[in-house]
């Protein structure tokens, strides 16, 4: 298991990970890549993408329309954390978005996260992400 993975399974279950990484699309990352991006430049737009995010998730998964439209709100209005835990999520959600992408796919400048990140942060961006994962959220906590 590598860091993302070791990253996302406390969330969603060894299971629940292994399913959205066989249903994953490439073409899934759109929306992923999106919500990473409003969260890093304006938390305060966060509430609806993480609950357009967990509606997506929820179909991905094949899960029916009325559960998607129930986490959709449920989600919306829990509380969104201070900005210094939602970058790490973010970056989080960036690799989660780069794993399955590569995992389907090993040519990263087709994933929209990677492609996302390089636009907006540079080229050394995606490097310094990857290299802060092994140490968990405390390693993505120190990325700016």
């Amino acid at each position: 298991m590598d860091a993302v993975d070791a990253l996302a399974v406390p969330y969603l279950g060894e299971a629940g990970w292994n399913q959205l990484r066989d249903a994953w699309r490439t073409e899934n990352c759109v929306l992923v890549a999106k919500v990473a991006r409003q969260a890093l430049q304006s938390p305060a737009r966060l509430h609806d993408a993480a609950g357009k995010l967990a509606a997506q998730v929820w179909t991905w998964l094949g899960r029916p329309w009325v559960e998607q439209m129930m986490v959709r709100e449920v989600v919306k209005r829990l509380p969104i954390l201070g900005e210094a835990q939602v970058r790490p999520v973010a970056r989080a959600v960036q690799l989660a978005g780069m794993r399955l992408c590569h995992a389907h796919d090993s040519d990263l400048t087709r994933c929209p996260c990677f492609v996302d990140l390089v636009e907006h942060e540079g080229e050394r961006r995606p490097k310094q992400l990857l290299e802060a994962a092994p140490k968990g959220w405390s390693g993505l906590s120190r990325l700016r």
